[in-house]
């Protein structure tokens, strides 16, 4: 009892510094991360923090974007709602096309499966019909956190219009500058393993200073339950 004692004492430093402490069957206290905590966002205030961060786009020449690429699952929605409130604000009512592409993270970190980490491509843009090359595209995605998928959505998108501009030039056709930017509902200021391109802006609806599992509306399977965890 007395090592058992003593351990608990020693592992207190664990809870202190965000673990919590775990009894094995032999009685050996073992220290296991914390939770994350969880952060359960409404329909209501993705749409307040959508509205509140259209001022941010017309200084970066994106408040009239030619095409909202979303990034599948979680650019879709938000997307969308960033595509009606760019109509409501425009001068003349022009309306973004959203143009989807699929993205999934394959994290050791989440998956213990080293060997599978990375970006892969489940749904990709037909460059030949969807012309990006002179085009003010703004990206969209729910979130930046480790920011491993924008970095490759967005260099990956630099190249599909460096061929289309050497295509466009090869026919002896005028070359137009191409506009590309990212933009998230929530961005976690965290240290990053992906980066964004020099000239690629990044406008963001509400930074986050802590680093939570956010809990998107439209990931939950019950939207009742999911709004009463959020208001607690």
């Amino acid at each position: 009892m007395g090592r058992l004692v003593e351990e608990q004492k020693e592992n207190g430093r664990d809870v202190a510094n965000g673990l919590h402490l775990m009894a094995t069957a032999n009685g050996v206290v073992k220290s296991s991360p914390a939770p994350q905590p969880k952060m359960h966002c409404s329909y209501d205030s993705i749409h307040l923090a959508i509205n509140s961060s259209l001022a941010k786009l017309p200084p970066g020449g994106y408040a009239e974007p030619d095409y909202l690429l979303a990034i599948s699952g979680g650019g879709l929605i938000p997307a969308r709602i960033l595509r009606s409130v760019l109509r409501k604000a425009s001068n003349n009512g022009s309306c973004a096309a959203i143009k989807v592409i699929g993205l999934e993270l394959y994290s050791d970190e989440l998956e213990g499966r080293p060997h599978e980490a990375g970006v892969r491509r489940t749904q990709w843009l037909c460059t030949s019909s969807s012309q990006l090359a002179g085009k003010r595209i703004l990206v969209v995605d729910e979130v930046d956190d480790s920011r491993e998928t924008l970095d490759y959505a967005v260099r990956e998108l630099q190249a599909d219009i460096v061929a289309q501009e050497a295509a466009l030039a090869a026919e002896g056709r005028p070359v137009p500058p191409t506009h590309l930017g990212v933009y998230v509902i929530h961005n976690k200021c965290r240290p990053k393993k992906g980066r964004l391109p020099a000239g690629v802006p990044q406008f963001v609806a509400q930074e986050l200073d802590s680093n939570p599992w956010i809990v998107y509306p439209w990931d939950a399977p019950d939207i009742e339950e999911h709004n009463r965890l959020g208001e607690q």
